[in-house]
Parts: structure tokens; C-alpha cells; sequence
């Protein structure tokens, strides 16, 4: 019984699996993050599946940009002009990728939700972000844009 106590989380979360317990916010959360193949979006989420995580707690934006995000609708306690440090999750097909950020809180209302300001992150971080990003948008043009019409078939007069 000792060996078991000493083995850690992990084991603890592999026997919680196995006996059905295991976490369902964790499960719903790794089902976000990850993506088969070489893909760089989980297409059933909004802006790819990236969450934002302030302090403990996670958010799905409703808006995302290369500095700037939004939050709708936003319940916790940040205010206007607090400063915030946190993190962007990205799905990835091998391990989720998170990168550190660090802005101002713009505003916070029942209208807009939480806005906020970023700084840029690190450029290995901002070009992987980038990516995501420019997936996100391919992908909504896709999804928006009406498929051509078929080309018209012109009768030759005889």
C-alpha cells in the first residue's frame, strides 16, 4: 500500500482511470487541446480550441488576436487597469503549447466582458501563435465564404 502512495499523481490519475473516476474537466480540457495529425486547430471550438488561463482559472475567448483578447461573458475579479500575468494554451496533435503573456485589463462590463492588452511573447512563442491564428482564419473563410457557383453551360444556336 505504501508503494502505491509513493508512486505520485500520475499513478494516482492512472488508477482514477481506471476506476472511472478520473476528472472530467481534465478530460474535457486535454479533448480541447489536443488535434490529430499535423493539425494546428481543433475545428469544433471557437479560435481553435486556445484557452486563456488567469491565475488558476481558464476562459475561451471570444476574441483573440496576436495582442489582444477578449472574454465573454467574464465572472471573475480582475478590474479595469490591473495588470495580470497568465498564459494562451494551444491544442497541438503531441502536447498542448503554452506560452506566458502579461498585459493590462482594459475593461471589465456586463457589454464587453473582460477586454485586455498583451505583450508580445517570446518570438518562438509569437511565430507558433501566429500560426494558429492564420489556421483559425483559413479556417473561417472557409466555413463562410458560399462555394462558387457551377460553371454555365451555353447552348450553341444551330
Amino acid at each position: 500500500m505504501a508503494a502505491k502512495d509513493d508512486a505520485g499523481p500520475d499513478a494516482e490519475r492512472e488508477d482514477a482511470e481506471a476506476e472511472g473516476t478520473a476528472d472530467p474537466a481534465h478530460d474535457e480540457l486535454m479533448k480541447r487541446l489536443s488535434v490529430e495529425g499535423d493539425a494546428l486547430i481543433n475545428p469544433q471550438f471557437p479560435f481553435g480550441g486556445a484557452l486563456i488561463r488567469i491565475d488558476r482559472d481558464l476562459f475561451e475567448p471570444s476574441r483573440l488576436t496576436i495582442s489582444t483578447f477578449a472574454v465573454k461573458p467574464y465572472d471573475g475579479q480582475l478590474i479595469a487597469g490591473q495588470m495580470f500575468q497568465g498564459a494562451i494554451l494551444l491544442p497541438s496533435a503531441d502536447e498542448p503549447f503554452e506560452f506566458a503573456v502579461a498585459g493590462a485589463i482594459k475593461t471589465v462590463d456586463d457589454q464587453f466582458g473582460l477586454r485586455a492588452l498583451f505583450q508580445s511573447p517570446q518570438p518562438h512563442a509569437q511565430a507558433r501563435f501566429a500560426q494558429h491564428l492564420m489556421a483559425v482564419r483559413r479556417l473561417e473563410e472557409k466555413s463562410v465564404r458560399p462555394p462558387p457557383p457551377p460553371p454555365s453551360k451555353k447552348r450553341r444556336r444551330a
